[in-house]
């Protein structure tokens, strides 16, 4: 089973466009298949924001600008560019700039002109569901419609997210729910739920990265270092080849050793008390 991952780059950069091309090569150099960042900006805000988050959105937010240089930096790094647009503006910015794939973070399941715009323009949408109910995931689905291959993402939205409320066998049961390639976003701490994701059918891991954990922001203390994110591009893999088939049968290895192993014992022999 091919598993790809997606290093969430969001915010950690801070602003910093140095640390953002950082995040890009390491990012590479650790294996993931995606270095994603968010599209956005403080004009694209609620009048219901305060003027904190305001002036947080300020500071992170990248211009357009910004977003070619990354994407040409990906480039050359055989990373692929990946980002999440908060509305359709900044959807079509993105498709316009070459992104053959979109992210769709979970405030916008219900957003229905960005489901639609994603649809009809990008021939791959990663779906995260945190905060959805069943029956908004399944109207924003058919709300993509059927040009795109869409992953659903299981997402919980917490930050950090508590082990107990990770609910990771939610992950099987969208996938059947579904009929679609399934996914999770991850907020816990550390790197077991990405790989339990993995042997549970995940074949898209999100998560956070970072450069350092110790940063200003909410994101960096459930964010992967560059040596977990290492860890989990190398071992979430290996788990996805082990798991095979669903199916129960021998392999060429174990016929060519059946007949010899068989062969070891007599069989029927009587016990030492018998002789």
């Amino acid at each position: 089973m091919t598993i790809r991952v997606i290093a969430e780059a969001g915010e950690n950069h801070l602003g910093d466009m140095d640390r953002a091309m950082e995040m890009v090569r390491l990012a590479a150099a650790s294996g993931a298949d995606f270095i994603k960042f968010q599209s956005f900006s403080s004009g694209d805000l609620s009048d219901q924001v305060d003027d904190s988050t305001r002036a947080w959105i300020q500071r992170v937010e990248l211009s357009e600008d910004d977003h070619y240089r990354l994407y040409a930096e990906a480039a050359a790094r055989g990373i692929t560019f990946l980002s999440t647009a908060v509305n359709v503006r900044w959807a079509n910015f993105l498709h316009e700039m070459g992104c053959p794939a979109l992210k769709l973070a979970s405030l916008s399941l219900l957003n229905r002109p960005l489901l639609e715009f994603a649809g009809t323009h990008f021939d791959e949408v990663f779906l995260s569901t945190g905060m959805g109910e069943i029956g908004e995931i399944d109207s924003a689905l058919k709300t993509l419609g059927p040009k795109p291959q869409v992953t659903v993402l299981h997402c919980v939205s917490e930050y950090p997210l508590p082990d107990a409320h990770a609910s990771l066998l939610s992950i099987p049961y969208v996938r059947e729910r579904f009929a679609r390639p399934t996914g999770y976003s991850d907020h816990t701490i550390g790197t077991a739920a990405c790989i339990a994701a993995v042997a549970l059918g995940a074949v898209v891991i999100e998560k956070h990265f970072t450069l350092d954990k110790t940063l200003e922001g909410t994101d960096h203390i459930l964010s992967a270092d560059p040596v977990e994110l290492a860890e989990i591009c190398h071992t979430s893999r290996r788990v996805g080849l082990m798991l095979g088939d669903a199916t129960k049968a021998p392999n060429d290895a174990e016929l060519a050793n059946r007949d010899m192993m068989r062969g070891l014992f007599v069989e029927g022999a009587l016990p030492p008390e018998s002789l």
